[in-house]
């Protein structure tokens, strides 16, 4: 069980991605999408740890894409979130 402040506190990082996201043409409903290391990049949730870093930034996406808040998509070797 969630601590209620850290639940808060997921929201508001779920939040933060989503408006970084909407920001981005790739992200876009027709767009390309991007990869999780550029929507990390572009939300300043690089955290630059060697070998761990995206971890973060991905459980948020994982988390919207569950509430179908986002999708992932693929398109040939190009994989991406939108």
């Amino acid at each position: 069980m969630l601590v209620p402040s850290g639940e808060k506190l997921i929201e508001q990082c779920q939040q933060h991605i989503l408006v970084t996201m909407r920001a981005l043409p790739e992200c876009a409903p027709d767009g390309t999408g991007l990869r999780n290391k550029d929507i990390e990049t572009a939300s300043g949730f690089a955290l630059h740890l060697r070998r761990q870093d995206g971890w973060f930034t991905w459980s948020l996406l994982m988390s919207l894409a569950q509430e179908k808040k986002i999708q992932f998509t693929t398109r040939g070797k190009n994989r991406g979130v939108r």
